[in-house]
């Protein structure tokens, strides 16, 4: 019951930070953290209430948790993802584990185009007047022209997209998977 209830803790929290995400566009630092630390104390319960079969496994879920940690990390770095998305892609990394977390990435990319095309066509009209686009002739070679958006070189201001509605989309998947698979009826 302990095992069923950490998970739906997990849940709730997934749901909070989609929320959260929509809302204001921040993923708050503690909700990946006591997703990670709920699946500290699910390892420990298990371990120690004699469950049978690792709901589980240990190895594989630090594998899958710490490899997508590395592989996000860099993406953060090179300015192609925010922060707080990517602890909440590696909290729930770790609870995927091997077996679920290729699902979680193909479900939270694939809900993740999704929002994007959405936001894509309900933006598509929209005109920045903050941006003014200028025709810069590039002398060198005397023919080509580029066009630039002013000093700060953004074609699309203020799109940004809530990925943490589809990071939790894929998220709950795994909860469900756990439920589903692992845990007794």
């Amino acid at each position: 019951m302990i095992l069923e209830g950490i998970l739906l803790g997990v849940g709730g929290l997934l749901v909070w930070a989609a929320v959260s995400d929509f809302k204001s566009r921040i993923i708050p630092n503690w909700i990946p953290l006591t997703i990670f630390i709920l699946f500290g104390g699910f390892l420990a319960i298990q371990a120690v209430s004699g469950v049978s079969g690792p709901v589980l496994p240990v190895l594989p879920s630090l594998a899958a948790g710490f490899g997508v940690l590395v592989i996000f990390t860099i993406l953060f770095a090179l300015n192609m993802i925010g922060g707080g998305d990517v602890k909440l892609i590696a909290a729930i990394s770790f609870w995927a584990g091997l077996a679920y977390v290729a699902e979680f990435l193909v479900i939270m990319a694939l809900s993740g185009g999704v929002m994007a095309l959405f936001y894509f066509l309900k933006n598509q009209n929209r005109v920045d007047p903050e941006v003014k686009p200028e025709v810069v002739i590039n002398k060198s070679s005397g023919s080509s022209a580029t066009m630039t958006f002013g000093e700060n070189k953004q074609t699309i201001k203020g799109t940004h997209i809530p990925y943490g509605l589809a990071i939790s989309i894929a998220g709950l998947f795994v909860v469900v998977k756990l439920f589903v698979n692992f845990l007794p009826a």
